[in-house]
């Protein structure tokens, strides 16, 4: 949230993913649902706070 934006990359995306092996074929449209539904959050709720 403090960036403003959601990356793919690095290993906290992938420690908030559940737990799942890379070989299983529902891991890829596992993890693009979940990126997907922190992009939403993140845009819902970016502004948020900035000028209290």
């Amino acid at each position: 949230m403090k960036r403003k934006f959601a990356s793919e990359n690095g290993t906290d995306f992938n420690n908030i993913l559940p737990k799942m092996s890379p070989l299983n074929p529902q891991y890829l449209t596992k993890k693009q649902t979940v990126f997907q539904k922190i992009v939403t959050f993140i845009e819902k709720f970016k502004g948020v706070g900035e000028q209290l």
